[in-house]
């Protein structure tokens, strides 16, 4: 990315500054991206049996099941009883609840895709550097 601006960018600290906010946003789209990459585990639990606290991971979502299926995102409830809570969930059409995550085992798949992924946007960084570099030496 730092000889792509380079080479665009005819001064210096404009570009150095260019090649800072577009490793950070690289950076950033690339841990934004990284969950979506492997396919997550989901963890269907009843009411009674709580949210599943055995899984460890990343945790992607979790909330309600609903009597067709559906998960949803679970209603606030601040009460000190889990019944006024399982009623209000109830209320909502909850049967039970989800968890959406990824195991501990999927570390490296998740690891080596995002690397992957970074691979390919370097090569094509490499492949529009030397086009450019082509283009301006003739």
């Amino acid at each position: 990315m730092g000889a792509l601006t380079g080479l665009l960018v005819p001064r210096t600290l404009p570009a150095l500054g260019i090649t800072v906010a577009a490793t950070a946003l690289l950076f950033t789209a690339a841990h934004w991206l990284m969950p979506y990459l492997w396919p997550s585990v989901t963890e269907v639990s009843r009411f009674q049996d709580g949210y599943r606290g055995l899984y460890t991971g990343v945790e992607l979502s979790h909330g309600l099941v609903t009597r067709a299926g559906a998960h949803i995102p679970a209603p606030e409830c601040h009460a000190t009883s889990m019944d006024v809570c399982r009623r209000i969930y109830e209320q909502h059409g909850g049967t039970g609840f989800y968890v959406t995550f990824h195991p501990a085992s999927h570390h490296w798949p998740l690891q080596l895709t995002t690397t992957a992924v970074l691979l390919v946007v370097t090569g094509l960084l490499t492949a529009a550097s030397f086009a450019v570099l082509r283009r301006r030496t003739g």
